[in-house]
């Protein structure tokens, strides 16, 4: 277990197993150094037993979205745990997108669509961008050689 494995351990977080692609495409791919994580969605049971249907405001309140938003996150570091063998080979975030489907009305975005980033930087010395709100999660992360 590495070191990033076991902060998450101490933060009570638990790596769902990575979710598989829901189309025709990868979960991620290696080049030049980098690993793209494709996009992913919330899994089933975030919140509610069904995979998550509606708009932040309507269907689902800021911390609702937040659920919403961290469960898209711990899949996406189950993908790349699976893909790398270790958390610990992530040298850098290069870049962290999040959108979701708020109402216009909604006030709150930035605030669900942070968990990711803000999950990441708890666990790791590792610099995390904070995503523009705008429903899914995709990541890009720079990859030691080590």
């Amino acid at each position: 277990m590495g070191h990033i494995e076991r902060r998450l351990a101490e933060l009570n977080i638990t790596l769902p197993h990575a979710s598989n692609p829901a189309a025709n495409y990868t979960n991620c791919v290696e080049a030049n150094g980098f690993l793209f994580v494709s996009g992913k969605v919330p899994l089933p049971g975030a919140v509610g037993a069904q995979p998550p249907k509606g708009k932040l405001g309507r269907e689902y309140t800021t911390q609702q979205g937040y659920q919403l938003a961290r469960s898209a996150g711990t899949d996406i570091l189950a993908v790349v745990q699976l893909a790398l063998g270790s958390l610990d080979r992530v040298a850098r975030v290069v870049n962290s997108k999040a959108s979701s489907t708020p109402l216009k009305s909604s006030t709150n975005i930035p605030k669900s669509s942070t968990a990711a980033p803000i999950s990441w930087s708890k666990c790791s010395a590792t610099r995390a961008s904070t995503p523009a709100p705008s429903s899914a999660l995709c990541l890009c992360v720079g990859i030691s050689r080590s």
